[in-house]
């Protein structure tokens, strides 16, 4: 039993590149490397071939697999990549023309959006939140009861003689 192993290559070469979504990618992953895919069929007739044509065979069948896995991997980190490229922030409520720039931003602002970039490269997310936190979910989002010390609002001690000094 022979199998085109070039034509096999160079068709899910073909179907990978042609490829524009996550969903089609795992898609020809279980076509070509599933469990019931086109290589798990190949590599089933292993049993029907003579022990001396087994070692070519597997070779071959080993190459397939790799080089497959090795495309679909490349071509998922280049759709990450363009997706990640053609993605910037945009404020829907500005007006439709091009504001002419004046000016610059702060150098503070600017070290902020370098510092955020680069920890968004990285797979770090920014988000927005209270500077303060309210009292509930300092205290009362953690069952802490309403007669607790932590729940004053001052920590000033009052003693009667000036001659403790407390420390």
């Amino acid at each position: 039993m022979s199998f085109d192993w070039t034509a096999i290559e160079q068709e899910a070469q073909k179907e990978i590149n042609r490829v524009s979504s996550g969903e089609a990618i795992e898609a020809l992953r279980i076509k070509y490397l599933g469990r019931q895919g086109l290589l798990a069929e190949i590599t089933g007739s292993i049993s029907s071939l003579s022990a001396s044509e087994r070692p070519e065979f597997g070779k071959k069948a080993n190459y397939l697999k790799n080089k497959l896995t090795q495309l679909l991997e490349e071509r998922v980190s280049q759709l990450k990549e363009n997706e990640s490229q053609g993605f910037e922030a945009f404020d829907l409520t500005l007006p439709g023309e091009p504001i002419p720039q004046t000016g610059t931003l702060h150098p503070i602002t600017q070290t902020i959006q370098e510092i955020t970039a680069i920890f968004s490269k990285m797979g770090f997310v920014a988000v927005e939140g209270p500077e303060v936190e309210n009292e509930y979910n300092n205290f009362s989002g953690l069952n802490i009861p309403l007669d607790h010390p932590s729940r004053d609002a001052f920590d000033t001690f009052y003693i009667k003689s000036p001659s403790h000094q407390v420390t």
